[in-house]
């Protein structure tokens, strides 16, 4: 070898590289893969739809094609932003190694953030068709990553849009895909370690309890984008459910309509709003001393971080709504009713959500244990309401939900204990 570039052992390479970047990927991707696993279980094969009619579904509809292709690219953005972007593993391209082997390396975790989309596309299509839409995917990927900063990345983006929109044979969407996704895999890959710029710009609320909302949703953005991520891919993953429930058992009224909507969108909204509430709840007992000086009153506490969570939930809720009438083709009215509907009930979990945490969080050591308790309690109780009552189970969660607003398991105490006396 030339200019001290030599060749290494493949596996300290790969050790190395999946102890950084992998481990990223793996912590952002593995509960949501875990998840579409339990529910492939279920819906695939001998249980449901297989994958050859998935696959002749998508080949055959526009629309099914742009809503399976949006659901996994955004279910699979973490694991390719991880394994492509995280600092951890830039040390590895300072070493003196040849630069394919690690590319090489780099390539099969992302084949492997793939699996899932192969699996149905292999199965369902055989390979000339599942290496298309395998590569097409990663295309897709890499280059929403990239932000199109390039002529050259936009002009691939709108080809393989063309060939995705046109639903061309194999090989043509192949040869097209396979130049995208090594395109935008690139350019993500070399931009990763330049410093981004930030704009600094701020916004303050016209209200306290506005001003304080807006910095807890700040503060989320900055330290839970994780969770974010991952209460997107589970938005995403409740529309796949409850697009394939309600295609195979088409409702006969807008009541049992609503009841599938909500049967599947409501676990995944609570498990949503009880993850953010963790980093929520830490960030107000960081700034407490802050809030007690400013004798902030406990309604606009209340308030202030109640706000973000619903404001998240209420737009998972929308996307869901909007993603599923659109996808069944629903008249005006139904989907309007559909998306009042799921709107209400994503405030609603999210308030009762954060009363659960706010009930779990004691610091006595067991809070994940009585969160866990909780948040089970709670969907078991959802489960059964609809399952009783229908649509009027969000009058139970109403009343739930004014209930953990009120926290009466929580002892009034005054933030100004009165002036201090002095004695001679």
């Amino acid at each position: 070898m030339t200019s001290g570039v030599t060749s290494v052992p493949w596996r300290p390479l790969l050790r190395s590289l999946s102890a950084t970047a992998g481990r990223a990927a793996a912590q952002r991707a593995l509960p949501l893969y875990l998840s579409l696993w339990i529910t492939a279980s279920v819906l695939l094969e001998g249980n449901g739809a297989r994958p050859a009619d998935m696959v002749a579904r998508m080949h055959e509809s526009l629309g099914a094609r742009a809503f399976a292709y949006g659901i996994w690219t955004i279910a699979s953005l973490p694991a390719i932003r991880a394994l492509l972007t995280t600092p951890s593993s830039f040390f590895l391209r300072t070493l003196p190694i040849p630069r394919w082997q690690l590319l090489a390396c780099v390539s099969g975790g992302l084949l492997l953030a793939e699996l899932p989309w192969a699996y149905v596309w292999l199965r369902g299509g055989g390979l000339g068709l599942g290496l298309a839409h395998v590569a097409a995917a990663l295309g897709a990927a890499s280059l929403l990553l990239s932000r199109l900063a390039r002529p050259v990345e936009l002009l691939a983006a709108a080809l393989l849009l063309l060939v995705l929109g046109a639903a061309t044979p194999w090989f043509i969407t192949l040869a097209v895909s396979v130049p995208a996704a090594v395109l935008g895999g690139g350019a993500v890959w070399l931009r990763a370690p330049e410093p981004r710029s930030s704009s600094g710009r701020t916004w303050i609320g016209s209200s306290p309890s506005a001003a304080l909302a807006a910095s807890y949703w700040l503060l989320l953005w900055r330290r839970a984008r994780a969770q974010l991520a991952r209460a997107l891919a589970l938005t995403c993953l409740a529309l796949l459910v409850s697009y394939f429930a309600l295609l195979n058992n088409p409702p006969g009224s807008a009541g049992s309509l609503l009841v599938w909507a909500l049967s599947t969108l409501s676990p995944a909204l609570l498990l949503v709003a009880a993850s953010l509430a963790g980093p929520l709840l830490q960030a107000e007992l960081q700034l407490s001393w802050l809030l007690a000086v400013c004798g902030t009153e406990p309604g606009t506490l209340r308030m202030a971080r109640a706000a973000p969570l619903a404001a998240a939930s209420a737009a998972l809720g929308t996307l869901h709504a909007l993603a599923l009438g659109l996808a069944l083709r629903l008249p005006p009215e139904r989907h309007a009713l559909l998306w009042l509907s799921e709107l209400l009930a994503a405030v609603l979990l999210a308030v009762l959500a954060l009363g659960l945490a706010r009930w779990a969080i004691r610091g006595d050591g067991n809070d994940s244990g009585r969160l866990v308790l909780g948040v089970g309690a709670a969907l078991l109780a959802l489960t059964v309401s609809l399952v009783w009552l229908g649509v009027a189970a969000l009058c139970v969660w109403t009343a739930a939900a004014a209930l953990a607003w009120q926290e009466p398991w929580r002892p009034r105490r005054s933030v100004w204990a009165g002036p201090i006396r002095l004695e001679r």
